[in-house]
């Protein structure tokens, strides 16, 4: 194939162009975009401003490293499921030329569509980005998996948030060399926050001697009514610590007082902050989606028990070594898994050792980082030429 139009005027020294559509920009990504930016990247995110009622999504402004352009987000739907046109994406890819655009697999995202357009009338490339499948009632499952087969047949090629994403993929017919997988994650604990191995002493007014925590939004597929419902039923008191805010923060408020679960809600915390109350905790529950808070709770050394949800935490737990995986709605598991961890110091231990350890060595942002960068050279490269062999994932 023929150099694309913006080759002939670039220097084999440039830097990648690589433009990141996002319907809005978190706090949580960030460090990982900065991150990227430091791949001999030249990195430019395309996203809008959130809607705080309804998106619940902390914004990320300060300290950028990347280059951001703003999105005008215009819904056409009053509900959480609505479409999204991200009005002035034509003239960002006219004023940025991507060589490589990155978007996600979201079908609410429609102007998306004509974005990718855009790219392959240019003969460059467009990479999609997201967690695989998401579970839904076999009424829906059919509709759903065919709309994303469709999908996912217009980008030239899928980085998956894990293997499970990469396997949905595959079978959604994804050529598997042009599949990629860069595991999620976010930015280490904050350095000033005290380290787990120094006295933590904040002021809960909770006595409990177990801490257990959960991180995220209060919203109901994070289903906390089966953490507290857990807790209730222990013989030892454990109180609950609960990191974040939403519209079920009053129903499960009145849930604790109702059945006598000893609870604090301190609403929402980040790096330092966040960092403190990790340390400060002993045991991190996850009873729904939400892979990016088991990681960072395993960044701070917490043993983890997690259900079943959206197939990023089957990268994370590894089932009775830094924690326990368990049946999605099994409230009797929890119970029992947290009743193992309160009655043994020793096993908590070993767990949040082995929790750091595979931070550490494999689910961190700097491979994040380099996986994601790998991914978009390697379809970069082998859009120019077809026949080049591409990374597989595994």
């Amino acid at each position: 194939m023929p150099p694309t139009d913006t080759e002939n005027n670039r220097g084999s020294n440039s830097k990648l162009r690589v433009g990141i559509i996002q319907r809005v920009l978190p706090e949580y990504r960030v460090p990982f975009f900065n991150k990227l930016s430091s791949e001999n990247l030249e990195v430019q995110v395309f996203a809008g401003n959130a809607d705080s009622e309804r998106d619940g999504i902390i914004q990320g402004f300060s300290e950028e490293i990347f280059t951001r352009a703003y999105a005008l987000n215009r819904t056409f739907f009053p509900f959480a499921s609505a479409l999204t046109w991200q009005s002035g994406v034509i003239s960002w890819l006219k004023d940025f030329d991507p060589e490589v655009l990155v978007i996600d697999i979201n079908l609410k995202m429609i102007s998306n569509y004509p974005a990718s357009r855009w790219m392959h009338k240019r003969r460059r490339p467009v990479l999609g980005w997201g967690l695989g499948l998401l579970p839904k009632s076999k009424i829906f499952s059919f509709a759903q998996t065919s709309l994303y087969k469709w999908r996912v047949g217009l980008v030239d090629g899928m980085i998956a948030y894990g293997k499970k994403a990469a396997g949905d993929y595959r079978t959604l017919g994804v050529d598997p060399n042009r599949i990629f997988i860069a595991s999620n994650a976010v930015a280490p604990p904050s350095a000033k926050a005290p380290v787990k191995d120094e006295t933590v002493k904040i002021d809960y007014s909770s006595e409990s001697p177990i801490k257990i925590i959960f991180v995220g939004r209060l919203i109901a597929t994070k289903n906390i009514d089966f953490l507290i419902r857990a807790v209730a039923n222990l013989e030892c008191s454990s109180s609950l610590i609960f990191v974040g805010e939403g519209p079920e923060q009053n129903r499960l408020q009145l849930l604790c007082t109702e059945l006598g679960v000893d609870a604090e809600f301190l609403g929402y915390k980040s790096g330092e902050d966040l960092s403190t109350h990790l340390y400060a905790s002993d045991i991190f529950v996850l009873p729904g989606a939400g892979g990016l808070a088991i990681q960072e709770a395993m960044a701070h050394g917490l043993p983890i028990i997690a259900t079943f949800a959206d197939g990023t935490e089957q990268e994370l737990v590894r089932d009775g070594k830094n924690g326990y995986l368990l049946k999605l709605g099994d409230v009797d598991a929890i119970t029992c898994a947290i009743a193992k961890l309160e009655a043994s110091s020793e096993l908590r231990q070993q767990m949040s050792v082995e929790s750091k350890k595979i931070i550490e060595n494999e689910i961190n942002i700097e491979n994040m980082s380099a996986q994601f960068a790998n991914a978009v050279r390697s379809v970069h490269h082998g859009f120019r030429s077809p026949s080049d062999s591409a990374h597989q994932a595994t």
